[in-house]
């Protein structure tokens, strides 16, 4: 074997078992003593943190709207199957238990009928009550592992939306950069989406 160093990263990532969450401090010298304990103080943590959208819009002039305005929205096959052909069938299974694997694979046989799925809640703007399902996991951040506030929440949402997301933010941001939108000052939060 010229190159073992592979083998045995490959062996840790497959045999690795992510640490769950076991206790958590609940006050002052109170712990939680169960997984559904667990659980619900996560939950509250992540309820007391979490932003609700209002829906307000900014608001633009004539000319800044008609600037604003993005034509032709529909999302085409060759997008879709370049994605799927992307993903990294190493990630875990989302809420709607379709294999990543199975959607890399079938890249050219299925990129064509989820193109016009996708494109049906673009036009509508309505998108189906199973595709905004996630999971809701606590990720490490750092600090005291007894305290709920060091985990934040990461959604794991299907893998079609997680597509479209990804071929849609990648439209946006290319109009928006293309129409100057976007001031030079602004660095944070403009890299590349990481693979799905």
């Amino acid at each position: 074997m010229t190159q073992p160093n592979l083998l045995h990263s490959h062996i840790r990532r497959k045999t690795a078992v992510k640490e769950q969450v076991k206790k958590l401090r609940k006050g002052e010298n109170r712990y939680t003593k169960s997984d559904k304990e667990v659980c619900e103080e996560l939950n509250k943590i992540f309820q007391d943190v979490f932003t609700k959208d209002e829906g307000e819009a900014p608001v633009l002039n004539e000319e800044q709207a008609k600037l604003a305005t993005l034509e032709d929205f529909d999302l085409t096959s060759d997008e879709v199957k370049r994605n799927l052909l992307e993903l990294n069938v190493t990630k875990a299974v989302e809420p709607d238990r379709i294999s990543l694997w199975i959607l890399k694979e079938g890249a050219e046989a299925l990129s064509a009928p989820p193109s016009m799925v996708y494109n049906r809640p673009l036009e509508t703007g309505d998108l189906q009550e199973s595709r905004k399902t996630a999971n809701v996991v606590p990720m490490y951040k750092k600090g005291d592992r007894l305290e709920a506030l060091n985990d934040r929440p990461v959604s794991l949402t299907c893998t079609p939306c997680k597509v479209m997301e990804k071929i849609v933010r990648k439209r946006l941001v290319e109009h928006q950069e293309g129409k100057n939108f976007v001031t030079l000052h602004q660095h944070g939060f403009r890299d590349d989406v990481t693979s799905i």
